[in-house]
């Protein structure tokens, strides 16, 4: 059941070829590549991408595994701007044009996996149209199959894949399967294939999962999950009127508390699933 070794050897089979050619279709990439995991997938993107004399440029909610693969990168310049702040991000931008000759890279994800809230893509892709020098990189691991056309994510749902060098669809979350897909430009997979050490050094996707992930986006292409995505729209909404939480476009309804843990405990006595999320995960007073 297993897939015998590494992208590099006896781990790439024609089914992993063939899944990728089928995932770049359905996510609007040019090219795919698998992962075991988004976590796998962002520390090779990271680690892996920038040069010495780039700039990375991060949302200060980002992943844990952007900030992973940032320490493994060769640039050592690394800047946060203010969560979701356009302003904040701009003067950044102005200030890696006028101070380095590399590439910028954007790194956000397109719904913020504590808080829930949507990235303002569109906003970011008006400051960053036409500057040859600037690749946004999209993390979908929060809208992959329930934001945009068959559960496509966000970027697709906004029609701004032009505008998107690289974009990470995961299969963990809303599709109950694991492992991630990076879309991106032919040229950016080989590299990755060829310098990503998560990658290079496991052992590829099995192939009881690829065949897990090609079933589940056939449901998704054929429409079959639409009435469970739209059953989850309609919960999402129904709890934040009941808790009097401003209305959102995502699924994620997050309720801060200083008592976490034992809401959390309440709630499973009375037979609801819920995991508290506290310190070091998210900051202290923030649980």
């Amino acid at each position: 059941m297993g897939s015998g070794g590494s992208r590099l050897l006896d781990g790439d089979t024609i089914l992993h070829r063939q899944i990728e050619r089928k995932l770049s279709n359905f996510y609007n990439g040019e090219d795919a590549l698998l992962f075991n995991s988004g976590y796998d997938a962002n520390v090779s993107i990271f680690a892996t991408i920038p040069d010495k004399d780039d700039i990375v440029i991060y949302d200060e909610l980002i992943h844990a595994s952007v900030h992973d693969g940032m320490r493994g990168s060769r640039t050592t310049h690394c800047w946060s701007f203010r969560h979701s702040d356009l302003n904040h991000l701009s003067e950044l931008l102005n200030a890696a044009r006028k101070q380095h000759s590399g590439s910028i890279f954007i790194a956000v994800e397109a719904v913020y996996s504590m808080d829930g809230d949507r990235c303002p893509l569109a906003e970011i892709t008006n400051l960053t149209k036409g500057d040859i020098n600037i690749y946004l990189i999209v993390d979908e691991a929060h809208s992959t199959g329930y934001i945009g056309s068959n559960g496509r994510g966000l970027v697709s749902a906004l029609n701004l894949d032009q505008y998107v060098a690289i974009k990470l669809n995961t299969f963990g979350k809303a599709l109950c399967a694991a492992g991630a897909v990076v879309l991106c430009a032919p040229n950016v997979r080989n590299y990755l294939i060829n310098y990503a050490r998560p990658l290079i050094f496991s052992t590829s996707m099995t192939l009881s999962n690829l065949h897990i992930v090609d079933v589940v986006h056939d449901y998704l292409s054929d429409g079959h999950l639409t009435t469970e995505i739209d059953n989850l729209k309609r919960n999402a909404t129904y709890l934040r009127q009941r808790l009097g939480i401003p209305e959102n476009v995502t699924p994620i309804v997050p309720i801060l508390t200083p008592q976490s843990k034992r809401l959390a405990k309440a709630l499973q006595d009375n037979g609801i699933l819920v995991r508290p999320i506290t310190w070091p995960t998210v900051p202290k007073g923030k649980d």
